[in-house]
């Protein structure tokens, strides 16, 4: 049970199933009582959590869910599948700078009520985020040949808010259907 003997979180817990561990070691001979001692007297010292690079979340999550509806949670969690995207790890790193980058200049003209800044100073760290209110945005970038999805932004923190913008908003078509239009009156 990893998760209960976690030293990260129940260190007390860890240190009485070290102690348990190390006499049936001494009792069985497969350690000596004083090695035992030695071992048990060690102070445990956790290495810093090293924070994950959480590339392309909403590409991810937007994979995952449709792994999930069309092979199933057994074969997904448990059978073991090798997924391959199109994704571009580099691109998608540059895409998100450059989202960030425009959201952000967008954000310093003074039009909107709440910053991203300010939203995470009013409720970072909250277990519960309540709904985002600062500026978000979204990028679909594909292989116009191909139709490879190269990059996927749906938002900008999927920690506190996991609705994907560029997949699951509704929009109005708008200006997409000019150039079907035109082609057909110029016909």
């Amino acid at each position: 049970n990893p998760g209960f003997y976690s030293p990260a979180r129940h260190l007390d817990r860890a240190y009485q199933r070290r102690a348990v561990v190390l006499r049936s070691l001494v009792r069985d001979g497969r350690l000596s009582a004083a090695a035992a001692d030695s071992i048990g007297n060690t102070e445990v010292h956790l290495a810093p959590e090293r924070e994950q690079e959480n590339l392309a979340p909403y590409f991810v999550e937007h994979i995952r869910r449709y792994l999930e509806a069309n092979y199933g949670a057994e074969q997904l969690y448990e059978e073991g599948l090798r997924v391959y995207t199109t994704l571009d790890a580099r691109f998608q790193r540059i895409a998100e700078e450059a989202l960030e980058n425009h959201l952000l200049q967008r954000e310093a003209e003074g039009r909107y009520e709440m910053t991203r800044a300010e939203f995470d100073s009013l409720h970072g760290g909250q277990e519960e985020m309540p709904r985002t209110s600062y500026l978000q945005g979204a990028l679909l970038a594909m292989d116009p040949r191909t139709g490879e999805v190269k990059a996927l932004i749906g938002g900008r923190d999927f920690g506190t808010s996991s609705w994907n913008r560029a997949i699951q908003a509704t929009r109005q078509p708008g200006s997409i259907f000019k150039p079907f239009l035109y082609t057909a009156a110029l016909q």
